[in-house]
């Protein structure tokens, strides 16, 4: 089995850690000064990504037994929004898209981000210039509430759904009474 080395996750110098980091509060402040808020949860999670990954902000020096090698790993938020490190094993394909999405992201000068559509709009457009306090509105949308499923199921497997049956059959009567035939 090839060995994969480590590489330490260097957020600081992703494009989304510094908006973040550069724009955080002048987004907040902004929302204060329209007497909006952002819910507890979703400015908590916005806070915890600029710590995640950050060896100033914790680590743990691990070791190998084996050949003395010893290296840091940084402390992670384990926040389920957007951190594309921080995403769940359930989330992994999210995860997939966001890291990807990442890299589409560059800045064009200090005060525009310019994001790459993977496949050109129907009007043909195919880059999306933000400011960074857009690229934070946009961010905040995608932080789930606490304590709600990730999934939720709309429609037939819906908790307020037909029951399977009369789904299957396509009329009123349950399972005891089987549909008549006009057959002879």
């Amino acid at each position: 089995m090839p060995t994969v080395a480590y590489r330490r996750r260097t957020p600081e110098t992703e494009p989304l850690y510094q908006v973040l980091s550069g724009h955080l509060e002048t987004f907040l402040e902004g929302l204060r000064a329209t007497d909006h808020q952002l819910p507890r949860h979703v400015e908590q999670e916005l806070r915890a990504y600029l710590k995640c990954g950050i060896l100033s902000y914790g680590f743990l020096r691990v070791r190998c037994e084996d050949c003395g090698e010893s290296r840091v790993v940084a402390f992670s938020c384990k926040k389920r929004g957007f951190c594309p490190s921080c995403l769940g094993r359930r989330m992994a394909d999210t995860a997939a898209r966001l890291v990807e999405a990442a890299g589409r992201l560059r800045f064009v000068d200090p005060e525009t981000l310019q994001f790459s559509l993977k496949t050109p709009w129907a009007d043909g457009t195919t880059s999306l210039l933000l400011s960074p306090t857009e690229l934070i509105e946009k961010l905040a949308t995608l932080v789930p509430p606490p304590r709600s499923n990730l999934i939720r199921y709309h429609g037939v497997p819906g908790p307020g759904a037909l029951t399977d049956t009369e789904v299957a059959l396509g009329c009123d009567h349950g399972l005891g009474d089987p549909p008549t035939s006009n057959m002879m």
